[in-house]
């Protein structure tokens, strides 16, 4: 079954890559819901008259708040430190399976919201 719109939860790592001693950003996502809208105030007929334009802005009006992010980024690591060794414990492993030995910079938990 289909979605209208998903909100992720996921950690963005900048890190050194160890190959080029560049600046990287990698995203582990950690969740993934899918949402859906309340349509039932907005309907319309295949009858009726479209005009694309005034759909694409009344769309954009209607449904941009539900790409609106309501998580505030959290900051789990910092020069050199995680947050709290609970958070080190929960997410060091799937990290460093992910970046291997690259130097950590910092780590965000965000979430992500995009139309399917």
């Amino acid at each position: 079954m289909g979605c209208d719109y998903f909100i992720i939860k996921q950690l963005e790592i900048t890190h050194i890559n160890s190959y080029d001693s560049e600046n990287d950003i990698t995203c582990i996502e950690l969740d993934r819901e899918r949402c859906y809208f309340n349509d039932e105030s907005d309907s319309y007929d295949s009858d009726d008259t479209f005009d694309n334009e005034y759909m694409n802005s009344r769309f954009d009006r209607k449904y941009s708040k539900y790409l609106q992010v309501n998580y505030k980024p959290r900051i789990l690591f910092q020069n050199g430190k995680w947050k709290n060794e609970n958070v080190e414990n929960k997410y060091k492993k799937m990290i460093r399976d992910k970046i291997g030995d690259d130097i950590i910079i910092n780590i965000i938990k965000k979430e992500v919201r995009y139309f399917r």
